[in-house]
């Protein structure tokens, strides 16, 4: 009998300006990671991006994370950053990721269900409020994307539990 495994994709909208990372803090409702600082993000179906590089179909998705999770405010992705892929999750299913780097321009509204909390985090910051958290595989990609591209002398994504 063979089984079908559900599969997670999403794109991960990393805001970074002055040495500091814009971070949201999940909902205890989010089936994955509640109550963790991570970063804005949202699944998506392969038909709705079936090229990562299509920076005209990413935008569209983080648009809709906007428009879901923090009150429509305008955003503009800049860049594609970096994908990867894990099954090593509290949720035991690949997951499969795409960093891009975004910016976001007005006040945010953040809809509960999927975010409680928001603010600017330096390395160390980060490092302190996420001391007793889990991570997801969003973190670990921005922990090496900055530590890879000499904008974090370490990193920082907290271990996997």
């Amino acid at each position: 009998m063979e089984t079908l495994v559900r599969q997670i994709e999403a794109v991960i909208g990393v805001w970074c300006k002055d040495g500091r990372t814009f971070y949201v803090k999940r909902s205890e409702q989010m089936k994955n990671y509640p109550n963790v600082w991570s970063l804005l993000s949202i699944q998506f179906t392969p038909e709705e991006l079936p090229d990562f590089t299509d920076l005209a179909a990413a935008q569209k998705l983080m648009e809709k994370m906007s428009d879901e999770r923090i009150g429509g405010v305008p955003v503009t992705l800049k860049r594609y950053l970096k994908s990867s892929k894990c099954s090593d999750n509290p949720m035991q299913v690949p997951v499969t990721l795409h960093l891009y780097q975004i910016e976001l321009d007005g006040e945010i509204k953040l809809n509960p269900r999927y975010y409680t909390d928001s603010t600017w985090f330096t390395v160390e910051q980060y490092l302190e409020a996420s001391a007793n958290s889990t991570c997801g595989l969003c973190m670990r990609m921005w922990s090496d994307y900055c530590y890879q591209s000499g904008l974090s002398e370490i990193r920082f994504a907290p271990r996997v539990k």
